[in-house]
């Protein structure tokens, strides 16, 4: 661009003798030239100023967010975890939540479980209750978790929780884990007494006695991954 200015300025004063002369014209060329790099100059030191006030802001947000993810993660490393229990176990759109018994079953209710064995595509689905204490004075937030639940120490299924779950400081709350798994059906076994095994396996058992279950997770805190905790049915 400089070097068009100066050619045009050339061709002027020598176009133009009646009104410039060619001191004149150099003198003012001269001066265009500084008023132009000191323009140009004044421009670079803007962009300058914002290509640095735009990274001070971008760092300044990194620790923002480092600060607030250290301290979400300290508050929940003073959280304790705890396995309530399996609830809501339900087939086929049967609720067996009262049910302590096969004899406790309707025979409306027997007729749709028996209907639903025979496609065997129908799924058992449960909830897996998970207290959460919060000891801390903050907030805490779980903005995921990993599960696996067990059962005699083999893998039953397993599954992600992706919704945040925040607890008050000083309080607890509870961590609901929707499930759902397919029933194998095998064997001479009626498909409705094996239903009702698998309700016994997972909620109780007849005498009382609690399942061995046990549950993994890993919570996950912003974008950080904690290790496994083993939590035993209580």
């Amino acid at each position: 661009m400089l070097c068009k200015v100066t050619k045009f300025f050339l061709i002027y004063t020598q176009t133009n003798k009646k009104f410039f002369k060619k001191k004149d014209a150099i003198k003012k060329l001269l001066v265009i030239k500084k008023l132009y790099l000191c323009k140009m100059n004044n421009y670079r030191m803007k962009i300058k100023r914002i290509l640095f006030h735009t990274l001070m802001m971008a760092l300044g947000f990194v620790l923002f967010c480092n600060c607030k993810s250290m301290q979400e993660l300290k508050n929940l490393q003073k959280c304790e975890f705890e396995f309530i229990n399996v609830s809501d176990f339900e087939y086929a759109g049967v609720q067996f939540n009262n049910i302590r018994s096969i004899n406790d079953i309707t025979p409306k209710n027997v007729n749709q479980i028996i209907a639903a064995t025979a496609s065997k595509t129908t799924k058992i689905s449960f909830t897996i209750n998970v207290k959460v204490s919060n000891q801390s004075d903050s907030w805490a937030t779980v903005n995921g978790m990993k599960w696996i639940l067990y059962r005699n120490g083999s893998k039953l299924l397993g599954g992600d929780l992706s919704t945040p779950f925040s607890i008050e400081p000083h309080c607890s709350g509870i961590i609901m884990l929707r499930s759902s798994i397919t029933p194998s059906l095998r064997g001479k076994t009626a498909p409705l007494q094996q239903i009702f095994k698998y309700y016994q396996n997972i909620i109780g058992l007849n005498d009382g006695e609690l399942p061995n279950l046990n549950l993994k997770i890993k919570p996950v805190v912003d974008k950080t991954v904690l290790p496994y905790i083993t939590l035993k049915l209580n």
